[in-house]
């Protein structure tokens, strides 16, 4: 038994050793395109639709390096919108990304993740420093563009990760990013992985994004990630569509909250779910 054991780790470590070089050979990749595609196509290379398509293609390809198993709980909007998520970890944004190409609002700090950061950065991705009242605006002003030609924009409110087992109270300033006639799409985010029932993808405090990957890599089984979409909400004030996502959210994950009043908005049941 012991044996076994020892020889499934060595197993898992060496398959973890051949998918990171992969990421990274993906992420090279990911680099000479989205730069390539920058200097031909312009900024906004990303908006258009074959370069959705290349980012969709790319995300995916990331998601399944990763082991990331993608189940779809409910509909996505066929729409662009304004989409919001509790945030759990990185993976978040990959799994999203894989579902449907997105631009995202990201705080500056990740521009300076080694070629993750460079990356984000030449496909569309939208740096936000919230102690700065100017780039909280320039952001937003950006965002409503993006939404205005029919791209996608996704943020995470709480403006920080939690274990999953918690949501912290939504901050209302990027909601103000939302237009009329485009919906704003609450989404459900909840890990787990299939053989130990440990919970690998939380990125947390003073956590590490090298020692994260090569955690999520050895996850026995991949991670697996129910991605659910509530109903979409159309033209509110920001603090209210912070409540009501909010409520959305804490009803699918079944978090409760003992220290504000919700406003009661019913969350779409899981119609249909795929994977892929």
């Amino acid at each position: 038994m012991i044996v076994t054991s020892c020889a499934g780790s060595k197993m898992r470590t060496v398959n973890a050793i051949l998918r990171l070089i992969f990421f990274f050979l993906l992420l090279c990749i990911g680099l000479m395109i989205a730069g390539g595609m920058r200097l031909l196509c312009g900024e906004n290379w990303h908006g258009r639709h074959y370069g959705a398509r290349i980012k969709l293609g790319w995300m995916r390809g990331a998601a399944k390096i990763l082991g990331l198993q993608i189940k779809i709980h409910g509909f996505p909007p066929k729409n662009n919108a304004l989409w919001v998520a509790n945030h759990i970890s990185w993976l978040d944004a990959v799994a999203i990304s894989a579902i449907h190409p997105i631009s995202f609002i990201a705080k500056a700090d990740v521009r300076n993740w080694p070629i993750v950061g460079l990356l984000a950065q030449l496909s569309g991705t939208l740096f936000l420093n919230r102690s700065k009242r100017r780039d909280v605006a320039s952001c937003l002003s950006n965002a409503r563009a993006l939404l205005a030609s029919e791209v996608g924009v996704a943020f995470f409110p709480e403006a920080t990760t939690t274990d999953g087992r918690t949501l912290h109270t939504f901050k209302p300033s990027l909601f103000a990013a939302a237009i009329p006639d485009h919906p704003v799409q609450a989404i459900a985010m909840r890990y787990h992985t299939a053989r130990d029932g440990r919970h690998y993808a939380p990125f947390i405090g003073d956590d590490k994004f090298i020692a994260h990957l090569w955690k999520v890599l050895k996850a026995p089984g991949g991670t697996h990630v129910d991605v659910s979409f509530c109903a979409p909400i159309f033209g509110a004030d920001r603090k209210i569509l912070a409540n009501r996502t909010e409520t959305q959210i804490r009803a699918l994950l079944s978090i409760q909250s003992s220290f504000r009043i919700e406003f009661a908005t019913a969350p779409n049941a899981a119609h249909a779910a795929s994977e892929f």
